[in-house]
């Protein structure tokens, strides 16, 4: 990450280690070289400067970038400006003025050039160390007092910069960089151990996740054998302290697996049954614990609540073995994939892993069975529990009583039936009847509601629609009678 050209990776990595030292001025656990000893910030009065003096924030990036001729806001916008912050530690003498006692310098420092030419970043020299150090020291606004600097490379330091560090004297020296790893390494003089946790970017739970990061990312490699504390310590780039307690409290955590010294070096490693249960089938254990449940003189719903905890401790072992099958079948593929372009020699122990490889899902998947039956078993047991809740002989009462009460609502109910049975018939009684004129107008309304709307054809049709009417309105001519006794034709 620290040779990326890329320059917002750059910036971030400035920001955060400002606004971690930003957050250090009234944190008492930051102590510093004064001419008094060393003094924890809050007793002291610091005077902060932030910036070089006489130089405003970004203006040395703004002058390289006219002499480079790159006029690029947006690339100015992404690159990191070189933050410094200078910090004048003061105490009252004997009649109560403020005097320096000590200083200091925080500065971080970027391959500005490169980023802004698009070339690869160096690393920080042992000879930019030191001129940079010499500069400060000439910048210091007293002198005679103990300086404490703090250099942060976001390109890093060569190795010999890095020895710096170990040799320099006079000067309280801390070298903080990124690492590959995600985390950051500090080196510093023996003045300036005790700021080395203190001036680090990450803080411990930060540090501890990456642990459980890698610890996740690699659990095929407890199931298969372990995984030792320094192979950690060397993917990470982390303290080997941190790595061990975290490694024990994940074995704490996860049943099944160890955190024991094997010959010097801390391992992880599966040391049983990660399910706590045995693969042939259900145990005497598991069966006294489903009857004491039946057993105990508690409300059928507690009974309940302790078969529903049994039950969410089984789904979590069957979801740890699916993880783990799921583990296993990965690096079956990851094999296979492989064995093509492997020699015969590899090929053979490529195929003898993948046997091995499932033979370990063929036991887990019978520890998987043992556990369905168990489930089954606890959901047979709720289900039983829960149908004789419902009908209990409390729960039975209480029904008698609501059908009581439905039986007197039907009483009324048909009660009040008969009674608008007998309002609808009264109603009919002394009805207006509606006279023959209104009548007659209500059908001549009604007619023409119902009547088809007109062609749109022209008088023609429309006079032949009238006609039609009127055809219609005049009665046909009456059949004359037939003489009685005439027969009728054909």
């Amino acid at each position: 990450m620290k040779n990326s050209p890329d320059p917002t990776l750059h910036r971030d990595r400035e920001k955060q280690f400002i606004d971690h030292v930003r957050g250090l001025f009234e944190d008492g656990r930051l102590r510093l070289e004064t001419r008094r000893g060393i003094k924890p910030i809050t007793l002291l009065m610091p005077s902060i400067i932030e910036g070089e003096r006489g130089v405003e924030r970004g203006e040395k990036l703004k002058r390289l970038m006219l002499e480079l001729g790159v006029s690029d806001r947006q690339l100015q916008s992404k690159m990191p400006v070189g933050e410094r912050i200078a910090i004048n530690l003061r105490q009252r003498n004997f009649w109560m003025f403020k005097k320096t006692v000590g200083q200091f310098v925080v500065a971080s420092i970027s391959p500005t050039r490169a980023l802004l030419t698009g070339q690869p970043p160096a690393p920080l020299t042992a000879a930019e160390v030191k001129a940079l150090l010499s500069q400060m020291e000439l910048s210091s606004d007293a002198s005679n007092v103990p300086l404490t600097v703090a250099l942060m490379s976001t390109s890093g330091f060569t190795p010999e910069a890095q020895a710096i560090a170990s040799g320099i004297t006079g000067t309280a020296l801390v070298l903080i960089e990124p690492n590959d790893a995600g985390g950051w390494s500090v080196h510093a003089t023996m003045d300036a151990k005790d700021l080395s946790n203190l001036l680090d970017p990450e803080q411990a739970e930060a540090k501890r996740h990456r642990v459980r990061e890698y610890l996740d990312e690699n659990k095929f490699d407890l199931l298969s054998g372990g995984i030792v504390s320094e192979k950690i310590a060397n993917r990470t780039q982390l303290p080997l302290q941190i790595i061990e307690a975290e490694l024990r409290s994940y074995a704490k955590e996860n049943p099944g697996l160890a955190a024991k010294r094997i010959d010097g070096k801390l391992m992880l490693f599966r040391e049983g049954s990660a399910l706590s249960i045995d693969p042939g089938g259900l145990n005497m254990p598991f069966w006294e614990t489903v009857k004491g449940i039946f057993k105990r003189e508690e409300s059928t719903e507690r009974k309940i609540s302790r078969l529903a905890v049994e039950r969410a401790g089984l789904t979590a072992q069957r979801e740890r073995a699916y993880d783990e099958i799921a583990s296993v079948e990965q690096k079956e593929s990851e094999l296979t994939k492989g064995f093509k372009d492997s020699t015969a020699l590899a090929q053979r122990r490529i195929a003898t892993e993948i046997s091995q490889l499932r033979k370990d899902i063929e036991r887990r998947q019978q520890i998987l069975g043992a556990i369905d039956k168990k489930m089954n078993v606890i959901n047979t047991g709720i289900h039983t529990l829960e149908l004789q809740n419902q009908v209990s002989p409390e729960k039975l009462k209480t029904l008698e009583n609501i059908a009581a009460s439905s039986e007197e609502v039907d009483v009324g109910m048909a009660a009040l039936q008969q009674l608008d049975e007998e309002a609808n018939s009264m109603s009919g009684v002394g009805a207006m009847e509606v006279p023959d004129d209104v009548q007659a107008i209500l059908d001549e309304l009604k007619g023409k509601e119902e009547a088809p709307p007109e062609s749109p054809m022209g008088n023609r049709v429309a006079g032949g629609e009238k006609t039609s009417q009127r055809s219609r309105e005049i009665p046909a001519p009456s059949v004359p009678e037939r003489k009685r006794n005439e027969p009728e034709p054909g």
